[in-house]
Order: C-alpha cells, then structure tokens, then sequence
C-alpha cells in the first residue's frame, strides 16, 4: 500500500496496491486500485492502511474519487471485485484489525449515511460506536494492539485523563493508562511479553518510546538513543522489532531497525540515516520495511526485505535494568555461579549470613521470581526464566544484597 502507479519493475500498473507473496507481485485481487489512468500515475491515492477482514479487502486512504468515483472517499471495501463507500468525505482514517474484529477511528458515515463518532467497529455491514466510547469524534487512531486480552487504541487524543493512548475490554469499559503520553503523536503500540511498548514523537519518559507494565509508564533502555520518530513496533519470534532512527550511547552511528531479545538491544540492517515511512510488517520470517528513496544501498526501491533466521548484527550491546531503583546493599558482596547461567544458578550469602527469601526482578522491576530459602547457598531453576538480565535481591537475616545475573 503507498502512493506508487507501478510493481514489478514498472510492469504491472498497481495504483497504490499490491500483493506480495514472497516470491512475486499480484495486482489482481484489488480491481485497478485507485483506478488512476494518468500516464505516469501522478494523480494516485495515497493509501494509508489496508486490511483483510472476513476475506474482504478495507482500505483507507487520502481524499476522494477512488476509483473515479467521488462517493468514494477514505474508507472503502472490495466485495466480489467492486469497490464499495464506508467512510465520511471530511475524515481521514485507518483501519485496524485485531484479534479478528476490525475498528476505525475518527468520524465515519456510513454507507447509509449513519455518523458514528469517536472509534467504531465494522459489524453487520456498517461501522458502531464501541460502547461508553471516551474518545472524540476528532481523534486520530493511528494504531491498536490486542495484549493481555485488552484493546489498546494509540494516536492523539485525550481520554480518561489519558493522553494518546487508551484501553477497551472489548465489551464496554475503557481504562486510561496512567495519564498517557504527552508529547505529540503515537505511531504505533505492542504488546511484547510483560509489556506494552509505544512509539512516536515524544519526549518523556523516554525520547520517542515508552514501556507500559500494566501498572506505570517507563523510559526505555538508556543505552538507545532515538534521534526521530519510532515509526514501527513488531513482536516476533521472542523479539521486539523496532523501527526508527537512533544509536547507541556513545556511538554515533546511526541506524534504522533495533532488535530487543530479553538479552540484548541489536542494531540490524546497517547504518541507516534517512526518514522511511511507517511501513513495518514481517512475513514468512523476513522483516519488510520502508525506506527512503534516496538510501543508496537500495536506491528507488522503496521497500526492503531483511531475512531474520540466523542475521547477524552489526552491533549491540547489553542494557541496563530500567525501572529497578538503584539500592545500597548491605555490606557484603552476594556471589552468583555461573552468570551468564542457563538451567540453574547458585546464590551463596557472605559468609555467617544466613538467607530467608531471594527474588528475580525483570528489567521494570517486575518480580518474576519468589521463595523462602535457608542457609548460605541456594539452587534456584531458570528454567522458565526467559534470556535477559535480571536483578537478585537476596534477604537475609541481616538485610537485602543486590546482585545481577544474565540468563542466557
């Protein structure tokens, strides 16, 4: 989807859609798209989202006269390959699909011309209001995640007292997040494990990304970073893709795609310097990005595939605990044996200590990991530990030690 007349080469007309099935272009499902006859495609309809729902092709995109037809503007649907209305002239929408339930946002009006305000869902072949909606007719949606059997709903608005961001439970209770995001614009939001990451254009708790715990907002790694916009957010495979410019801390290298595995923050791709839309999805285990027409490697290309299955990084590094208060420990040192560590990991007190309690904390100081121990010396399993680097806190009989393990 985009604003672009031709794929293949410049041999197939595709008027701002195409199918990509790994190996080849297809045009065919998607009747002429824009339907635009210019000869050098330059009265194209930029498409700004696409969706299969139902087996039936949503799209929004900028404007009117799709297909040269002026009741077709913004929001449109493909049935039995005729392009159909079901969008408002005066709205500029995306359409988003989770969890197998399709929701837009903004103002919409309907094929039978029926407003519905604020974010709406596609039932019965018309958009509805979501129940006890708190989100304006003006927002702007700019993108959704399904995680932890809740709907989240990012872009600029206010809701609850929660900028940017909201949550639904899908039936008819909305939740703020804390007070949001201030800054100016939500891009994109994932749920990643124990967390739910956003990116945009903001400046705080962190510079362009920010991690939800279900509970309170954090910065993200300190040792990252992002110089623009965080433009795309993807969860795969037990990582977290991330697409926008950044560096790393003490390096000015930039580059465009950052992997996060639970161990490591890995630079992919190459140094990358040059802005490149918001097109980020991955499929049959290769990574599809946007990139700008002027980035030489791939000059005019527009999009790049990155096979993930054994990438090797140009750089990364291990970060530091985020969210985990920096304590004084008690005097004495606690010894961790191996670490790194996989399976198992012994934690021995100083010596005359004797131990009541250890806990693993993750890297937003979530506890992940508790029992009561006795003695000096204590085996604890990591084997439903996924890889990261964790904080120990050890009690004792004379007060808490603080140590770090990384499990591998």
């Amino acid at each position: 989807m985009g604003k672009f007349a031709w794929v293949r080469n410049d041999s197939l007309r595709a008027n701002g859609l195409a199918q990509w099935d790994g190996q080849t272009w297809d045009i065919a499902p998607f009747a002429g798209g824009s339907g635009d006859t210019s000869a050098y495609g330059y009265e194209n309809i930029p498409v700004l989202s696409v969706e299969v729902f139902h087996d039936t092709v949503f799209i929004s995109f900028l404007g009117s006269n799709w297909q040269l037809d002026p009741d077709i503007a913004t929001t449109a649907f493909l049935a039995n390959g005729v392009w159909y209305p079901c969008g408002n002239p005066n709205s500029m929408d995306n359409v988003l699909l989770e969890n197998n339930r399709l929701f837009t946002g903004s103002q919409i009006d309907t094929v039978t011309n029926l407003v519905a305000h604020g974010i709406h869902e596609w039932l019965g072949g018309e958009w509805r209001e979501l129940p006890n909606s708190p989100i304006s007719p003006s927002a702007g949606i700019y993108a959704s995640a399904y995680w932890h059997d809740q709907y989240y709903f990012a872009g600029v608005f206010i809701a609850l007292g929660s900028r940017k961001v909201v949550a639904y439970d899908g039936d008819s209770t909305w939740s703020p997040l804390g007070e949001g995001i201030v800054g100016n614009y939500l891009n994109c939001i994932e749920g990643h494990g124990d967390s739910l990451y956003v990116g945009g254009f903001f400046q705080n708790p962190s510079r362009h990304i920010a991690i939800w715990d279900g509970s309170d907002w954090h910065p993200f790694f300190p040792e990252v970073e992002f110089v623009g916009q965080v433009q795309g957010l993807k969860s795969y495979d037990g990582s977290l893709y991330i697409k926008g410019i950044y560096h790393f801390v003490g390096d000015n290298t930039l580059y465009g795609i950052l992997r996060w595995d639970g161990h490591s923050l890995c630079a992919l791709g190459g140094p990358y310097d040059a802005d490149s839309g918001l097109a980020f999805e991955v499929f049959q285990g290769d990574l599809y990005s946007g990139i700008a027409p002027v980035y030489m490697p791939l000059y005019q290309q527009y999009i790049a595939k990155l096979p993930l299955e054994n990438i090797v990084p140009f750089a990364c590094v291990v970060p530091s605990l985020v969210g985990v208060s920096e304590i004084e420990p008690t005097s004495g040192e606690l010894s961790i044996f191996p670490n790194p560590a996989s399976s198992s990991v012994n934690i021995s007190f100083p010596a005359g200590v004797i131990g009541q309690r250890i806990e693993i904390s993750n890297a937003l100081g979530q506890v992940i990991y508790s029992e009561p121990v006795s003695g000096f010396n204590s085996q604890i399993s990591l084997t439903r530990v996924a890889p990261g680097v964790y904080q120990v806190t050890a009690y004792s009989n004379e007060g808490r030690y603080f140590s770090r393990v990384l499990v591998e």
